[in-house]
């Protein structure tokens, strides 16, 4: 744990204009875990952190891999741990917004299939973890950044929905007013 916060605290004493580079690298790599390209995610956070640690911080990312290589091993082993619990609480939400999306669509009567009962909601397939490996072993890669992006952006998200949904109405009387004489298709 001492070399999480040592690494943690270290960038901080770099100057601000790497701590600004890092601190967009850090916001792409949300944006790309929110978007599941946690491939891009990885190389450009791997390379982002190592060249600002050798060119910013005066460190070789090889020779100090190699002089701690037992601290950095333990400190993977806590961080995919926290990812490994952090994926469970992210696999809930996914499956939440996954129920959401497929109860819409069977309101609009889509995505029901016949069966000698009558009508029924068919799980979907995104709902098996098998058929989400990719997404999930990057949500334990990727947790914190993960987490920031759902939090953060879920947040975001749900507010501008609901102003939307307050101001819908609004929109449409506006559109009736500017647009009267026109036929409506």
């Amino acid at each position: 744990m001492d070399l999480a916060l040592l690494m943690f605290l270290g960038f901080f004493a770099l100057p601000w204009y790497w701590m600004g580079g890092l601190f967009l690298l850090f916001m792409v790599d949300v944006a790309l875990c929110e978007s599941d390209e946690f491939t891009w995610g990885t190389v450009l956070l791997m390379a982002g952190v190592a060249l600002t640690a050798w060119l910013g911080g005066d460190i070789n990312p090889f020779t100090y891999l190699w002089h701690n290589f037992a601290e950095i091993v333990k400190f993977f082993a806590f961080y995919f741990a926290i990812g490994g619990l952090w994926s469970i609480v992210k696999w809930y939400f996914y499956l939440l917004k996954l129920r959401d999306r497929m109860l819409n669509t069977t309101a609009v009567g889509k995505k029901m299939r016949t069966s000698p009962e009558g009508m029924r909601n068919v799980r979907p397939d995104a709902s098996y973890a098998a058929n989400n490996k990719g997404r999930i072993m990057g949500w334990i890669g990727h947790w914190p950044f993960s987490v920031i992006g759902t939090f953060l952006g879920d947040f975001i998200k749900r507010i501008v929905t609901s102003i939307y949904n307050v101001l819908s109405k609004l929109y449409d009387r506006m559109a009736a007013h500017v647009f009267v004489g026109f036929d409506e298709e």
